[in-house]
């Protein structure tokens, strides 16, 4: 993401390449009037080995694989964000990778600015949406193709 920092010029979506969703949930995300958001599902509980979002007064206050709690929902790395709050997050990515720290998910960085970026949750429930990472998943995506194609 960091090598992207001198192509943006505009406000950008950013979708993690292993997921498979249903387009009208980009749709949601398109039409909401805020300027940064985030696909969440507060209504499933969080796969272990997928990303979670601790939300607090309608805010995305950490990201990460290994959260839990109360407060902890299926976060959908499906991102709307304004071009100059995506340049603050790709000025932290930077500074991750002037120290190194380049074996963690970009989540990481986001996780520091989140006191000068408000990421807004957008709640789904029951459309298809999931993160591809594994054979058992790759099935699970298959099935929902069939299915689909069906109706």
């Amino acid at each position: 993401m960091w090598l992207t920092k001198n192509l943006i010029d505009d406000d950008i979506i950013l979708i993690h390449g292993d997921m498979m969703f249903e387009r009208k949930l980009l749709g949601r995300l398109l039409i909401k009037k805020y300027s940064n958001c985030v696909l969440v599902n507060n209504k499933i509980e969080p796969p272990k080995k997928d990303f979670k979002g601790e939300i607090k007064n309608n805010l995305v206050k950490k990201i990460g694989v290994g959260l839990s709690g109360k407060n902890v929902f299926f976060l959908a790395p499906i991102y709307k964000f304004s071009k100059n709050d995506f340049k603050l997050w790709l000025s932290e990515i930077g500074n991750f990778v002037k120290k190194g720290n380049v074996n963690v998910y970009a989540e990481e960085s986001l996780n520091n600015m989140f006191n000068q970026i408000k990421l807004h949750p957008v709640y789904f429930q029951d459309e298809f949406c999931m993160e591809i990472d594994n054979l058992e998943d790759l099935e699970i995506a298959k099935k929902f193709l069939k299915r689909t194609k069906a109706i």
